[in-house]
């Protein structure tokens, strides 16, 4: 498992706050505040040793980004253009274009600019006209089972 981000400084306060004044156990503190057991322990250490308590990187972690705020603006041009076109053909479009991606790049942009994939439908939806006949048929049908019911319909 990876690591997960960085602790807020109200929580990391808190945690250190319950381990200095209180009586309880770091795993009931780690209960408490919803977080691991080693990541009060961490606290406890870095607070033993007089450091502080906040992250030392500048930024995020992890690999950069490929993408610019620029080719995800170009994304969403051209997928805004091709609306009910194939991630396959807008990724052939976005080459074209200059912007060079992978497919689960593409993928991962597309989810995170809220563009859900769909397949459209394969029949029209139903009409005002449609569903009202079909709202006369049902009741046409129940009074029908309602006479067969009271044996009505035999006689």
């Amino acid at each position: 498992m990876g690591k997960c981000s960085d602790i807020l400084p109200k929580k990391r306060s808190e945690i250190k706050t319950l381990l200095y004044h209180t009586n309880h156990s770091q795993r009931k503190i780690a209960e408490l505040a919803g977080v691991s057991q080693s990541t009060v322990r961490n606290i406890k250490r870095v607070t033993d040793e007089n450091k502080s308590l906040s992250p030392k990187r500048a930024g995020k972690c992890g690999r950069k980004r490929l993408t610019t705020p620029r080719t995800e603006r170009e994304i969403r041009r051209v997928t805004i253009e091709n609306r009910r076109k194939p991630r396959k053909v807008i990724k052939a479009l976005l080459d074209d274009a200059g912007v060079t991606l992978s497919d689960r790049t593409l993928r991962r942009r597309l989810k995170e600019l809220n563009f859900n994939c769909c397949r459209p439908l394969k029949k029209p939806k139903l009409t005002k006209t449609m569903r009202a006949k079909r709202l006369a048929f049902a009741k046409m049908y129940k009074l029908d089972c309602e006479r067969l019911g009271e044996g009505l319909l035999f006689r």
